[in-house]
């Protein structure tokens, strides 16, 4: 557990600022604890302008461009982002005996409402999202946070004993979890697929951390599995936590399938027929499974599913997954930059209907690439490589005959695309790679990508 939640008169010392405003929103959280706060980050000020900006004046000390070894000694609590949570600085901060404690640790100690987490390779944005809409039905103050929602420090004025909140999780943000030994009341694992291999030791410590959600459980929590996934039916579930199950076809033990051109939710010890298959509007396996997993985490926080019809009906994908965006003279432009691993731009490929040219590469992260070979084989008549270590690889293993080509810039792959595009045909961005040798994050990515379509096209 936390040893303190009381941080008046403390430093604090924000350990990577960064640009998603998980930096700033911890930041201004602890000034308002009426703690001392100090920020450090490897980028300069200028890249960082968004988050150094509103606190300014406000933050007692900045180190910027780099980490100095005088903040570590200057700290008494270092609040790391997920992504500096393996910097050797940490290894001294521990060994001075100091405190360290991500901001998912924190809320948890101090949030009033049961919390709905979720994680995953794949799918856990939508997911929780879905999860949300489907609360909301029954609990429209529902929360939710993470990287798709709101900051969550920041929402704990708000919050209500009686009202779930839903955290979407990442695997940096467990293990946070995991050092003060909290997990989520439901814990839902959507699948477990090679990832981040460039940041863990091996593929067994993503899976372990992954695992995490549910390690801490107590008597009487809930976690989900999905039976689609074997990494996922795997998961360790502690003593007196109810199990529950969810498969896109009709399984022994699943509580949410699909069959008959319906969608199923075992309610009351009994199917109920929720909505019928074709009001979904979402294509593919993937959001389906998101969508039969939302429905059996806000079942299992108390939602009625007879509410859930209305919210199927209005569903839309989430920003930068699978998202259209645009339809020109025949061709579909797709922007699925959030496909950061090999499995995710499989499963984009199997969605989309030929011809398909599909804009991909990056920085690599480890990750085999034998099954996105292989679909790119079957489905893809155009491959654009964009610059980076990962395309280098993904070229060699497709060999001499692969038809890729490699542009300079990602506006410069956007032409080409719409230069060798058949009508009809669709163009996705789904880099199956990380962006960080181009791009601030995926997201800065998918942005400059969505700009190029538009003056492009």
């Amino acid at each position: 557990m936390l040893e303190t939640t009381d941080f008046r008169s403390r430093n604090v010392l924000i350990f990577g600022l960064g640009l998603h405003s998980g930096g700033l929103n911890a930041a201004r959280w602890f000034l308002r604890q009426a703690a001392v706060v100090g920020v450090t980050d490897l980028r300069p000020a200028r890249e960082l302008r968004p988050s150094v900006t509103p606190l300014r004046g406000q933050v007692r000390r900045w180190t910027l461009g780099r980490h100095l070894v005088r903040d570590i000694h200057w700290a008494d609590v270092i609040v790391p982002n997920p992504g500096a949570v393996r910097n050797p600085l940490l290894g001294l901060a521990r060994r001075l005996g100091k405190t360290i404690v991500m901001d998912v640790a924190v809320f948890f100690a101090l949030c009033p409402a049961p919390i709905v987490g979720i994680t995953g390779t794949k799918g856990k944005g939508t997911t929780a999202a879905f999860t949300a809409a489907f609360l909301r039905t029954q609990y429209p103050d529902t929360s939710l946070v993470g990287n798709i929602g709101v900051g969550a420090l920041g929402q704990l004025p708000y919050l209500r004993a009686a009202v779930p909140t839903v955290f979407e999780l990442s695997s940096w943000q467990l293990e946070g979890l995991a050092d003060t030994g909290v997990s989520p009341h439901i814990a839902l694992l959507t699948n477990v697929f090679p990832d981040h291999l460039n940041r863990y030791r091996s593929f067994a410590d993503y899976v372990a951390a992954k695992y995490s959600i549910a390690r801490f459980q107590q008597p009487g929590d809930v976690a989900i599995v999905n039976l689609d996934n074997h990494r996922s039916t795997r998961l360790p579930i502690q003593p007196g936590v109810r199990r529950l199950e969810y498969a896109l076809t009709r399984r022994p033990g699943a509580s949410a399938y699909c069959a008959n051109g319906k969608v199923w939710l075992r309610w009351r010890g009994r199917p109920f027929a929720v909505a019928a298959l074709k009001e979904f509007a979402l294509p593919g396996d993937h959001n389906r499974s998101a969508l039969l997993a939302a429905l059996l985490a806000a079942a299992a926080a108390g939602a009625d599913p007879r509410r859930f019809r209305t919210v199927i009906q209005r569903l839309r994908g989430l920003p930068g997954r699978l998202e259209v965006v645009a339809r020109r003279r025949g061709v579909t432009w797709i922007n699925d930059t959030t496909a950061t691993a090999p499995a995710a731009t499989v499963a984009a490929l199997k969605t989309l209907r030929p011809p398909i040219t599909l804009i991909a590469g990056g920085q690599d992260k480890r990750l085999p690439v034998t099954d996105l070979t292989r679909e790119i084989r079957r489905r893809v008549e155009h491959l654009i490589l964009l610059p980076g270590t990962a395309s280098r690889r993904l070229a060699r293993a497709l060999g001499k005959r692969s038809q890729a080509r490699a542009v300079a810039t990602l506006p410069e792959a956007v032409r080409v695309a719409a230069r060798l595009t058949s009508p009809n045909g669709t163009v996705v961005l789904s880099p199956a790679a990380a962006s960080f040798n181009q791009f601030r994050d995926e997201f800065h990515r998918g942005d400059v990508f969505v700009r190029a379509v538009r003056q492009t096209v």
